[in-house]
């Protein structure tokens, strides 16, 4: 399993790494701790531009003095890690360099604390979710979320559709203490008819929908029965699925949402699928979106 944890030093990213120090995969962890050293902007149109250099060599030295620090912490961890520092725009060189490495996954850290914050997101987080081949996890911090990682639930969110079904796979490569739960859950979207002829047809399409939904969370429930020490299922109703799906984990006081990305190609992820955005932007706990290298790149 190859991870690249995208840290900048901040106490957001500093709180990944505590989170990435406890996963447990089925196969061996390596971990690769990138920093991108952003070009600085000249302020108020400022046409002297000497100190830049100094700058920029000044940033890479903090950087690799917070990596040492970092590949400390993942090697008492147990964990194979190597460091790597490179000049350029965070976002769009954190995607290239998890392209480049191959990584299953990339962890980054959410900033901001408060629901307007969530709501726009750091420019970096947003854009790696959306435009990385492979699973994210953005990471918001146990004070935000307000939860202990240690013991709270971590909530699958499903759909049966192809993305939700990579998600699960790509997550069921980990395991979590025996003291998490993990709850698997799925929404049936509510249809609204205004003619009372078809009231009846609509009736019967809502009940296979939800017996629908009770066989996919019982069937990943089964697929997940190693990945913790307990496992339960839950089916709402809803004409707003992303709204549900975040009251679900606030609900759960969940510690961490899984789901997939419904977009498809780039222009899909560009536009990332409207619900997996949604809960990017609204959830309180950290998010992790599911997609399979392999097939995206496709």
């Amino acid at each position: 399993m190859k991870i690249l944890l995208a840290t900048d030093g901040s106490e957001s990213s500093l709180q990944a790494l505590h989170y990435l120090k406890d996963l447990r995969c089925q196969n061996a962890i390596s971990v690769t701790v990138f920093t991108a050293i952003a070009y600085p902007q000249p302020i108020l149109g400022d046409v002297a531009t000497d100190w830049i250099p100094d700058y920029l060599l000044h940033q890479h030295d903090v950087a690799r003095e917070h990596q040492t620090q970092c590949l400390t912490s993942l090697h008492e961890a147990g964990l194979i890690a190597e460091s790597v520092v490179e000049d350029g725009d965070p976002g769009t060189r954190i995607v290239e360099k998890a392209d480049e490495l191959g990584v299953d996954l990339v962890v980054v850290g959410a900033k901001g604390h408060s629901a307007i914050d969530r709501i726009l997101l750091g420019s970096v987080s947003d854009y790696v979710a959306t435009h990385c081949n492979c699973s994210v996890l953005v990471h918001r911090t146990v004070s935000e979320s307000g939860t202990d990682a240690n013991a709270a639930p971590i909530l699958i969110s499903v759909d049966g559709t192809e993305a939700s079904d990579m998600a699960v796979r790509h997550f069921s490569q980990f395991n979590w203490p025996e003291t998490v739960v993990g709850s698997v859950f799925c929404v049936v979207p509510v249809v609204r008819t205004f003619r009372r002829d078809l009231f009846p047809s609509a009736m019967a399409q809502a009940a296979q929908r939800r017996d629908a939904a009770r066989r996919e969370t019982q069937r990943v429930a089964l697929r997940l029965e190693n990945c913790f020490g307990e496992l339960q299922t839950d089916v709402v109703e809803s004409d707003h699925v992303g709204d549900a799906i975040v009251n679900q984990a606030d609900k759960l006081n969940a510690n961490v949402l899984v789901l997939g990305d419904s977009g498809r190609g780039m222009v899909g992820r560009l536009l990332l699928g409207s619900e997996s955005r949604y809960v990017l932007h609204h959830a309180e706990c950290s998010v992790w979106i599911g997609r399979d290298r392999e097939v995206a790149v496709t």
